[in-house]
């Protein structure tokens, strides 16, 4: 199987190419993004893996992958842009399909996020719940979810789409939620939270997401939506302070934040849909909170040595 990944540079996509390298020896992975990474280097010379520096907005050379190179059997898209959330997500998805729509790989997973539902007061999210993004970010992801969708209706362009709570692990931004907490502690600064740290967030281990999305690949239904969850719902104040505790940095280190005018307070989701399929979380979130955590604190280490 010939699987392109688009956003491989990232911390999702990466963490899936190197899932799949390691788990299928007859797989060939291309990944491709509009600026190398370093969270790719220890499979630069996997003789399975080939990058490519391609920005999926550059619509001619999108083309000519897809004609010349590989013929591909399943094209995932991770590809985000928080610079430009609206050329990458909506104009770079749709040369996608148009590419996807003229070469007819078998699958084309859509990567989403749970934000789309916005808010969740009661009970969790369905993929049939209304969508209510809040955010730049989450109201491009949700065009790009309903543009893939239509290209299902219109083409038959074999799309699935994915929404899943809030990933974690190692090699995440440092930028994102739980790293930014994680980075702030380990380097002596405050570790600061909004809302009263009364937002709630679900969280899923990344190796549970690419189990997710390799079940999706070989079982999901092409004009679905599948919600990946983690069952890990916590506060805010309650992440920060076992972050805290957990590398010592003193309960002084807290510091609470005005109210975001804009903020989704609790975000759940309800995964049933993939739990038909054979999936479900299987990572311990507190194990795998400290490894992360370890992780940032040897990065920083290695990083004085040098």
């Amino acid at each position: 199987m010939n699987i392109l990944v688009v956003g491989g540079a990232g911390f999702a996509g990466s963490s899936f190419t190197k899932y799949l390298l390691e788990k299928y020896t007859d797989y060939r992975i291309i990944s491709i993004d509009k600026a190398g990474s370093e969270n790719l280097n220890e499979v630069e010379d996997n003789e399975q893996h080939v990058f490519n520096l391609i920005d999926i907005t550059d619509k001619t050379t999108l083309l000519s992958l897809f004609k010349y190179w590989y013929g591909f059997d399943v094209v995932i898209n991770f590809a985000s842009d928080s610079n430009n959330y609206l050329n990458t997500d909506i104009f770079g998805t749709i040369n996608l399909l148009e590419a996807i729509r003229k070469y007819k790989p078998k699958r084309y997973i859509q990567i989403s996020v749970s934000d789309v539902y916005g808010s969740v007061d009661t009970g969790k999210a369905l993929e049939s719940t209304l969508l209510n993004p809040s955010s730049l970010c989450s109201s491009t992801k949700a065009s790009a979810d309903l543009i893939s969708l239509s290209y299902f209706k219109s083409f038959n362009v074999p799309v699935i789409v994915s929404r899943c709570s809030n990933a974690f692990g190692p090699f995440q931004n440092e930028n994102r939620f739980l790293p930014k907490m994680i980075m702030s502690a380990l380097q002596g600064q405050k570790v600061k939270v909004h809302n009263a740290g009364n937002d709630i967030r679900d969280f899923v281990y990344i190796l549970d997401y690419c189990r997710a999305l390799d079940t999706l690949i070989h079982y999901g239904k092409t004009g679905e939506i599948y919600n990946i969850g983690g069952c890990n719902e916590y506060k805010s104040i309650d992440l920060a302070r076992y972050i805290i505790t957990y590398t010592g940095a003193g309960s002084d280190m807290l510091e609470m934040m005005p109210d975001m005018s804009v903020c989704d307070l609790r975000m759940a989701v309800n995964y049933s849909k993939m739990a038909q399929l054979g999936w479900k979380p299987m990572q311990d979130f507190k194990l795998c909170l400290n490894e992360t955590i370890d992780w940032f604190k040897d990065k920083i280490n290695k990083k004085e040595q040098t």
